[in-house]
C-alpha cells in the first residue's frame, strides 16, 4: 500500500494506483468478512476485525473501512458481525463525515441499533436533518419506517419546522408517514 501511495503521487500514474488501491480494499473487505463469518466464535471474529483495523494508518481510514464493512455485513444479516462493527463506530467521529454518518445512521436504524442511532443523532450537525435520499426520505422518515421511536422523537425535537415539512418524492411528509403507520 505504501508503494501504491508513492505511485499515486507520481505523474501520469495516479489513476492506475487509485484503481489498484480500490481493488485491494474491495478484496480486503470481502476476505475479512469471510474470515469473521468463518471464525469459531464471536470473540475470534472480534479479534480478527480489531487486528485488521489496527493495520490502517489513521482514524479516518479505520472509520471508513468499518462503515464499508458494516454495509457489507448488513446485506448478509449475520447479527454477531454487525454488532462487532457497530461496537467499533464512535458516533462523535462519525458525525464529522456527512456521507459516513448518513450511511451508518441508516444502517443503525434498519438494524435496530437504537442506542447507537440516538448517540449519533445527538452528535450530528442540524444541517444533516435536511438531507434526503434518492426517494426524498429524510432521516426522520427512515426512523419512522424502521419503527425507531426513540430516534424519531429525538429527530423531531432537533429539527426545524422547515426540516419537518420536507416531502419525499410522492409528496408525503414525515407526519404523513407516521399517520400511515399509526405511530404516535
Amino acid at each position: 500500500l505504501e508503494q501504491l501511495d508513492r505511485l499515486a503521487g507520481a505523474p501520469g500514474s495516479a489513476s492506475t494506483a487509485q484503481a489498484v488501491q480500490e481493488d485491494f480494499w474491495k478484496k480486503m473487505r470481502v476476505s475479512l468478512y469471510r474470515e469473521m463469518k468463518d471464525a469459531p466464535g464471536p470473540q475470534q471474529a472480534r479479534e480478527i476485525f480489531e487486528q485488521t483495523l489496527a493495520l490502517l494508518d489513521s482514524d479516518a481510514a479505520r472509520l471508513r473501512f468499518a462503515v464499508e464493512m458494516l454495509e457489507r455485513a448488513a446485506l448478509h444479516d449475520p447479527a454477531e458481525i454487525v454488532q462487532i462493527i457497530f461496537d467499533h463506530l464512535p458516533p462523535g467521529q462519525l458525525a464529522r463525515d456527512d456521507r459516513l454518518c448518513w450511511d451508518a445512521l441508516l444502517l443503525g436504524l434498519q438494524r435496530g441499533q437504537a442506542q447507537f442511532a440516538t448517540e449519533l443523532i445527538r452528535e450530528m450537525e442540524p444541517a444533516m436533518f435536511s438531507r434526503q435520499d434518492n426517494e426524498g426520505y429524510t432521516l426522520l422518515m427512515h426512523a419512522l419506517e424502521c419503527d425507531q421511536t426513540e430516534a424519531a422523537r429525538l429527530l423531531v425535537d432537533s429539527m426545524s419546522a422547515q426540516q419537518l415539512s420536507l416531502q419525499e418524492t410522492n409528496g408525503n411528509t414525515a407526519l404523513a408517514g407516521a399517520l400511515i403507520k399509526a405511530q404516535s
